[in-house]
């Protein structure tokens, strides 16, 4: 976000050229076991999702998605 400008900038103008480029994409954070996680992460997760656009999910959530999407 601080370099924004920068990031947007032509190559000619000194900058990266990236001109489309968004500093709020989503993103996504895989992580731990679900068992794992304590009781109150659910309302940390809807927090991360509502502030930064983070999603978090468990390696068994990874799992069980290439499960039900899997070619039998």
């Amino acid at each position: 976000m601080n370099n924004i400008d920068y990031a947007r900038r032509s190559k000619e103008d000194n900058g990266l050229g990236l001109i489309g480029i968004d500093h709020r994409i989503d993103g996504l954070i895989i992580m731990g076991r679900r068992h794992n996680f304590p009781k109150h992460f659910n309302e940390f997760r809807r927090t991360m999702i509502d502030r930064e656009r983070i999603t978090i999910h468990s390696y068994d959530w990874l799992v069980d998605l290439a499960e039900r999407h899997a070619i039998a």
